[in-house]
């Protein structure tokens, strides 16, 4: 996790920097930033960015809720 606010945005900046001109050797990354751009017809910016480490980390804590109820169980 960042350190703090500062850090936070200055990961964001770097992602999209990658995404803004993914590099030839992130074909994935590549194909999933043209893709996005296409659906959404403009480029993928940081709030896009945001809004998708939010739904991952939704669904990592959704994981860890569900193991700790098997464990109990």
């Amino acid at each position: 996790m960042p350190e703090d606010a500062a850090a936070l945005a200055d990961i964001l900046r770097k992602l999209v920097e990658v995404f803004d001109d993914p590099p030839t050797m992130m074909p994935t990354v590549r194909k999933m930033v043209r893709q996005c751009e296409q659906i959404q017809g403009r480029k993928v910016n940081v709030v896009d960015v945001e809004h998708a480490l939010c739904k991952v980390a939704r669904q990592l804590s959704k994981r860890e809720g569900k193991g700790e109820q098997e464990d109990e169980g």
